[in-house]
């Protein structure tokens, strides 16, 4: 009977182990649909990435809230992406950890955006980001993205050492 329960046990743990694998890599395909979406301008598919409720802060002070906000920066009116990078850009995130809790989760990691321009190619972007998702019904979707310019106020590791403050952490995130 303890060799059964210790089976039990172990096929759980293996069980647990492989969620956790499946749900990482889901977020990370998921912050790869984000950035091809971002780079053709498909509106309703990168809208699709995100809850409803979503945050995404660009930067200090620079707040998008809600799915309709968000929409305005590939607006086919002329948001942002939709003059400067749709067709054009390539999305990149790099160095990405990602830490998962049931149902939620959060990454940290680098973005990079290059486009070409009549010059050649160029940098748009390059910046530090703390993402928050959640499991929806659908799902991983991106609940909140913080993101900093490499170089301006609060860049780098500020994000993620406020981030850990918000959720009551101290110390560094283990990678490991």
């Amino acid at each position: 009977m303890a060799k059964e329960g210790e089976l039990l046990a172990r096929l759980s743990s293996l069980e647990a182990r492989f969620q956790a694998l499946e749900d990482e890599q889901a977020i990370r395909s998921l912050l790869v649909r984000y950035g091809f979406n971002a780079d053709l301008g498909r509106l309703d598919a990168y809208l699709a990435n995100w809850v409803d409720d979503c945050e995404y802060e660009q930067g200090v002070g620079r707040v998008l809230r809600g799915k309709p906000e968000l929409a305005t920066i590939m607006a086919p009116d002329g948001g942002a992406h939709k003059r400067h990078l749709e067709n054009r850009s390539q999305h990149m995130i790099a160095n990405v950890v990602v830490q998962v809790m049931g149902d939620t989760a959060w990454a940290e990691g680098y973005s990079f955006v290059l486009y070409r321009s009549e010059g050649g190619y160029q940098i748009w972007s390059c910046a530090c980001n703390q993402w928050d998702f959640r499991r929806e019904a659908g799902g991983w979707k991106i609940a909140r993205r913080r993101r900093r310019a490499i170089g301006d106020d609060g860049s780098g590791g500020d994000v993620i050492h406020r981030y850990l403050a918000d959720q009551g952490e101290a110390g560094e995130i283990d990678v490991g």
